[in-house]
């Protein structure tokens, strides 16, 4: 059981990631897409090359919302693309597995190298960026 907590639903510490990250983190504004409230380290998938970059309870970030990462949802935290619509067929793939998700979101990244802990909240449209250092 503990196994199926941690790679596939939320893990015990993730509410408290998500209020650290909300509190301290940088807000972004997109379109909310897909409710709910996930948290975790985030990553960009910019195209194929970059899918075994996916660990489980990661936060996707991805361009645009293309039905090719349908397969990560199932072990997200979350979702946030940078264009797109809410009505797109990947985000009616979250809310069916209860991912939360939000659509054009013009997330600014940095390019320090460290870990970028996400906290997405797809009721509200808004996700926040906690970068370390790396």
């Amino acid at each position: 059981m503990g196994l199926w907590v941690t790679t596939c639903g939320m893990g015990q510490s993730e509410p408290f990631v998500a209020r650290v990250v909300r509190a301290s983190g940088a807000a972004f504004e997109g379109v909310a897409a897909s409710g709910g409230v996930g948290a975790g380290r985030l990553c960009v998938v910019q195209g194929v090359e970059d899918l075994s970059m996916f660990r489980p309870r990661d936060v996707v970030a991805a361009p645009y919302p293309v039905p090719g990462l349908a397969p990560l949802l199932w072990h997200a935290a979350g979702l946030v693309t940078f264009a797109g619509s809410p009505e797109a067929h990947l985000f009616e793939v979250a809310r069916s597995l209860g991912v939360p998700g939000v659509a054009a979101c013009p997330l600014r990244l940095a390019q320090g190298g460290g870990l970028t802990l996400a906290a997405v909240d797809g009721s509200a449209g808004r996700a926040h960026l906690l970068e370390t250092r790396g």
